[in-house]
């Protein structure tokens, strides 16, 4: 995902039943991103790795902010 400073999307994960599981992501570096529930925003340009697990499966999304 590419955002500018400012701009938000909405990140979810579901689980094996397809019900939107209830996600505590982290990241690799601080500052670039803020995450409020599931909604990303970009902060500061760099590139930041989100991590959760559901289920015992770990997910991943890269975002860059340019």
């Amino acid at each position: 995902m590419t955002l500018d400073v400012d701009e938000s999307f909405s990140l979810t994960v579901k689980n094996s039943a397809g019900e939107t599981a209830d996600a505590i992501w982290t990241m690799s570096v601080d500052g670039v991103v803020a995450i409020n529930g599931k909604t990303i925003t970009g902060k500061a340009s760099g590139t930041v790795t989100l991590k959760t697990e559901v289920g015992g499966v770990t997910f991943s999304c890269i975002v860059r902010v340019n």
